[in-house]
C-alpha cells in the first residue's frame, strides 16, 4: 500500500503545485467548475457524474487521502484499515478548508481588494489577450499585493497579453481598459472630434449668415 499511496500522493503533489503557481503568477484556477469543459449541456449533466464540479477539492482529497494513508502505514496501521481512516482524514481537510480556510483568505483579500473608484485610472498588465469584443483578464498592484480581474476593451480594440494598460473605468470589480499605446489616441480624438452641442452651434451660425447678407442687401438696395 505505501507505493500506492506514494504515487497518489506525488501525482496530486504535482498538480497542486501545477495550481498554486498559476494562481500566483496568473490569478487562474484550473477548472473551477467541470462543466465549463463541455459545451452541450446533456454532456455537462453526463460527465458531472464522473468528474466532480470543483476538481481541486477532489485533489486536495486525493493528496490528504494519500498522506494520512502513508502516514498510518508508517505507524504500523494495518494496511486495509490505512484507507479508510486516511479517507476520513481527507474529508476532515476538505471540511477545514471550505468551512474555515477559504471564508477567511476571501474575506481578507475582499476586505484588501481595491474598490471600482481605487481602480479608476490605475495601471495593469494583461494576462489573458483582451478580445475586440469578449472579456479577459489583467493583473492590477494595489499596495504590495497584485489582483486579478476581468476586463473588456474599451474601444473594441485586441490587446494582447503582456500589454499595459489603463482602466478607464470599473463597474462591479469588471474592468473597462485601453491600452497605454493607444491612451493618447483617444485623447487627441476626443479634442478633434467636435461635440453635439458645438456641430448645433455652428449649423446654426452658417444658417443665419446668408438672411443677414440678404436683409443687409435689401435695406440697401432700398436706399437706393
Amino acid at each position: 500500500m505505501q507505493n500506492f499511496y506514494m504515487i497518489l500522493l506525488g501525482a496530486s503533489g504535482v498538480y497542486l503545485t501545477a495550481q498554486l503557481a498559476a494562481y500566483l503568477f496568473f490569478g487562474k484556477i484550473f477548472f473551477p467548475n467541470t462543466g465549463i469543459l463541455f459545451q452541450q449541456r446533456k454532456n455537462r449533466f453526463e460527465w458531472q457524474m464522473v468528474f466532480p464540479k470543483n476538481l481541486l477539492l477532489l485533489v486536495i482529497f486525493i493528496f490528504s487521502t494519500s498522506l494520512f494513508g502513508l502516514m498510518m502505514e508508517l505507524l504500523g496501521v494495518v494496511g486495509w484499515l490505512s484507507l479508510p481512516l486516511g479517507a476520513v482524514g481527507g474529508l476532515a481537510v476538505n471540511f477545514l478548508i471550505n468551512a474555515v480556510i477559504a471564508p477567511t483568505v476571501l474575506k481578507a483579500q475582499d476586505s484588501a481588494a481595491p474598490t471600482d473608484e481605487q481602480l479608476d485610472e490605475a495601471d495593469g498588465v494583461v494576462c489573458e489577450d483582451i478580445p475586440a469584443d469578449g472579456y479577459g483578464r489583467i493583473k492590477v498592484k494595489h499596495g504590495s499585493r497584485s489582483y486579478y480581474f476581468d476586463a473588456v476593451s474599451a474601444n473594441d480594440r485586441l490587446i494582447e497579453r503582456g500589454e499595459r494598460v489603463v482602466v478607464l473605468y470599473a463597474q462591479d470589480g469588471l474592468c473597462f481598459v485601453e491600452a497605454e499605446a493607444h491612451l493618447f489616441d483617444i485623447l487627441f480624438e476626443q479634442e478633434s472630434t467636435p461635440t453635439d452641442e458645438q456641430s448645433a452651434q455652428e449649423q446654426a451660425a452658417d444658417a443665419e449668415a446668408p438672411k443677414h447678407d440678404t436683409m443687409i442687401f435689401t435695406h440697401e438696395s432700398k436706399g437706393e
